[in-house]
Parts: C-alpha cells; sequence; structure tokens
C-alpha cells in the first residue's frame, strides 16, 4: 500500500492541490462495513478482494497549500465557493485515483474500480466528522480468471482524437 502510494502521488494535480484521500480496507470487517453500503453487485467484490481503497476528497484541501504549493502564498484562497472545492476536489481526486490504480498495475496487482455506494452512507461510516468526502472504490488484488471477462474493446486514435 505504501509503494503504491510512493509512485502515485507524484500524479500532477491542478496547482499541486491533492485533494484525494485515500482509505485502504484490509480487515473483513472494514471491507464488510464498505459492502453494506455498495450495490448489490459489487458486495461479493468488495467481501472477496484482499484490499479495497475508498478513494474520496477532502473539501477542506485549500488549507494545505501553503505547503503543497509554496511559491503561490494566495493559493489558498483560489477556491472561494463551497461549490468550486467540491468540482475541484472531484475532479482531481479522480485524477489521484487513476494514478494509484496506474501505480498498483505496474507493481503487479490487479484493479477493479467501482462507483456503485451509497456515498452518503460511506461518508457516515467512513468520514464522519470529517469534510472528506467519497469518490469511488477501487478493489486491488490478483483477480480470479475463472469469471474474468475478455478486455473490452477500445478506440482507435482516429475515432476519438482530433490533431488541430
Amino acid at each position: 500500500m505504501r509503494a503504491i502510494y510512493d509512485l502515485a502521488k507524484w500524479g500532477p494535480t491542478a496547482s499541486n492541490s491533492t485533494p484525494a484521500r485515500f482509505r485502504f480496507l484490509v480487515s473483513p470487517e472494514a471491507r464488510e462495513r464498505l459492502a453494506e453500503r455498495a450495490d448489490a453487485g459489487n458486495r461479493n467484490k468488495i467481501r472477496s478482494a484482499p484490499c479495497v481503497v475508498i478513494l474520496a476528497y477532502d473539501l477542506d484541501f485549500p488549507a494545505t497549500m501553503t505547503f503543497l504549493n509554496p511559491s503561490a502564498p494566495d493559493a489558498l484562497t483560489w477556491w472561494p465557493t463551497d461549490e468550486g472545492r467540491r468540482f475541484d476536489g472531484l475532479r482531481n481526486s479522480s485524477l489521484q485515483g487513476a494514478y494509484l490504480m496506474i501505480a498498483a498495475r505496474s507493481l503487479g496487482l490487479d484493479c477493479g474500480p467501482m462507483g456503485g455506494i451509497d456515498r452518503e452512507a460511506v461518508d457516515a461510516a467512513f468520514f464522519a466528522e470529517t469534510n472528506i468526502k467519497s469518490n469511488f472504490i477501487i478493489a486491488l488484488g490478483h483477480g480470479s480468471t475463472e469469471r474474468l471477462n475478455p478486455r473490452g474493446p477500445r478506440f482507435d486514435f482516429d475515432q476519438v482524437c482530433e490533431i488541430l
């Protein structure tokens, strides 16, 4: 978990805001607490994974900007509204979640990102009395090939990219 984070932390975010907060759930009790707050189709995935990460974002991330972006002493004032903090927190924590998955994959782990959770219930169970909000979850481990679907298709460059 530390090795994954130590790779992922270097991924860029806007203004180096790094709002993501990670909860690595490894105990059966913690994973069960999450499974109870997940969509039915995700519950067994959560229970069977050796580790599930709750990827969340801290709405108070601007308070850390003097540390994270010391060359911009006024950076903590760049997010004056709740809406702006929520938008940038969600966007940049999503980037950080992707970096975490790339880091885990580079270390040989399989990753199963999932969005099917009751975010309000997850926030109450894992982030009570904080300003941290859940974004999505990631199962980490070595997946079984028994029920693994073939890799889905991807678009070719020319289908989704344009060079101007």
